[in-house]
């Protein structure tokens, strides 16, 4: 799966609230027991400041504190998307690659993306921000629309 980050542009980092040494062990064992290799950077976050600046230190709920999240950032350093997962539940990364190709797909159209959208399928004009452009879109043979405010492009 790391190579469809890669293709993506998309640079992974981890983070752990383990210290180095526990780290280090993790990803020894995940190689020796399931032949994976961790190939991108582990941060290790053992006095949780990390972790409680984007709000994944829950003391009460979890016995570590810390609770998974997927947190994605672009290439501007802006928050484009952040997912928390209790530790129970696996994260699915099918969703986290169409996030990213969503995020990707509506900046370079400049379009909205509806859910369970997936590469190929329509999206969203953005909402008309004028009486003129809500007629304009209402004639145009570039639009599909179900009313005003909702157009798939075509």
């Amino acid at each position: 799966m790391y190579e469809e980050f890669s293709r993506r542009g998309v640079f992974l980092l981890g983070l752990s609230v383990g210290s180095i040494e526990s780290q280090l062990a993790w990803i020894r064992s995940i190689k020796e027991k399931f032949n994976i290799e961790i190939p991108f950077p582990i941060v290790a976050d053992y006095d949780m400041s990390i972790s409680t600046m984007f709000n994944m230190y829950h003391p009460k709920e979890y016995e570590l504190g810390a609770i998974r999240a997927t947190i994605l950032v672009d290439d501007k350093g802006i928050i484009r998307f952040i997912s928390y997962y209790p530790n129970e539940i696996g994260r699915s990364i099918k969703e986290i690659l169409r996030v990213i190709d969503a995020l990707k797909y509506a900046k370079e159209h400049k379009v909205l993306i509806p859910a369970e959208w997936k590469p190929g399928d329509k999206v969203l004009a953005h909402t008309p921000s004028s009486s003129k452009e809500v007629e304009e879109r209402l004639r145009s043979e570039k639009y599909e629309c179900i009313d005003w405010y909702f157009c798939y492009v075509k």
